[in-house]
């Protein structure tokens, strides 16, 4: 069989095994107080569990092993794409985590980050060029490239992570430049640029991938800054939270947000290597996660992601797999007696909830 008909019968393959999954409500979450157990939220019924479900591993396209740099959500909400650092590929899997397709060698992708499938079923993400600098490259339905000229924002733009936003357009950021922009999808046109400078810097530190809340905002991980910024749709600065730090409910380098079902924000922090958990109003709620290599430990992790249906997929970078989370909810008067949440909430990685009003020294 040819190539082209290979690629041909990946591709009908990967668009024919999406497939709409019931919707898992992502509750509050259960913490483990000094005196027992504490619910977040007026339903006290409800013991909601972030559990470790699966961990997958990318195909091994190089001798050197997979690097997952990247993890997004495929424009349905189900599928997620896996950007591999070491065979410059995007690895994409169904909604029952099952691999289905890679770009390959025909996409002559160099350097790429946050390869996204869009709502046709090509491929979009950022990557160097051989003059040198970054732009955004464009891949059809089987993985090969498309012409997609962007307009610059400025000279020697160097995109570094991409968003895909609800109405089909591109949002990245420039840590160079300090720039947060949106581009036309079909034309590459400049929608709008923003500058991420203040007047006490040149400069912004550690700028993470952009995530795009239920009602359109922009949220931003500044990684200098330990705190997440939010903005307009346009990319108007709104307001920001989170408190800087090592310890419980603290952010010390914030690398990507997601959104669970119901609204409640998933903030990955690398050096930390926890998942904190913010109500819809900024609040946060618990953390969980700790250092280590086991299947529910987080280590340098690079990025997050969260489906429609409440599963959360975090890449493992320097281990080569993603962590495949998810939210339940189980009845508490379904357990015996408080021990029995206890270790449920213990074995999830629960820790405790920061004091109203304020964060944990």
């Amino acid at each position: 069989m040819s190539s082209a008909k290979q690629r041909e019968r990946a591709s009908i393959s990967r668009i024919a095994s999406r497939s709409a999954a019931p919707a898992v409500s992502c509750a509050r979450l259960l913490v483990l107080g000094l005196a027992g157990i504490v619910f977040l939220g007026s339903d006290a019924s409800a013991l909601p569990l972030l559990q470790n479900e699966m961990t997958l591993t990318l195909p091994r396209e190089s001798q050197r092993g997979s690097r997952p740099v990247s993890v997004t959500t495929g424009f349905d909400g189900m599928e997620i794409c896996v950007t591999d650092g070491t065979s410059n590929s995007g690895q994409v899997f169904n909604a029952s985590n099952v691999h289905v397709f890679s770009t390959g060698l025909t996409a002559d992708l160099a350097q790429p980050i946050d390869i996204t499938i869009e709502r046709n079923g090509g491929f979009v993400c950022t990557d160097s060029r051989p003059e040198g600098g970054r732009t955004i490259r464009r891949l059809n339905l089987y993985g090969e490239p498309e012409t997609y000229q962007p307009e610059s924002p400025v000279d020697g733009w160097q995109p570094e992570h991409l968003l895909l936003t609800r109405d089909g357009n591109y949002v990245t950021t420039d840590a160079a430049h300090s720039l947060l922009a949106k581009h036309d999808s079909r034309t590459g046109a400049l929608i709008w640029k923003k500058s991420l400078k203040d007047n006490e810097s040149d400069e912004v530190l550690g700028l993470g991938k952009p995530a795009e809340s239920p009602d359109g905002r922009l949220y931003l991980p500044l990684g200098g800054d330990h705190m997440i910024s939010v903005l307009t749709a346009e990319g108007e600065p709104e307001s920001t939270f989170g408190l800087p730090g090592t310890g419980l409910g603290r952010l010390s380098s914030p690398e990507g947000v997601a959104f669970c079902p119901d609204g409640t924000i998933a903030v990955l922090d690398r050096m930390r290597n926890v998942i904190l958990l913010y109500s819809a109003d900024h609040v946060f709620q618990s953390e969980f996660g700790e250092y280590g290599r086991g299947p529910r430990n987080l280590y340098q992790p690079a990025a997050i992601a969260a489906t429609s249906d409440g599963r959360i997929y975090v890449a493992q970078g320097f281990q080569g797999w993603i962590h495949v989370f998810r939210y339940s909810t189980t009845s508490a008067a379904s357990s015996t007696n408080g021990r029995s949440h206890r270790l449920l909430a213990g074995w999830a990685g629960a820790h405790d909830v920061a004091p109203e009003g304020g964060g944990w020294l």
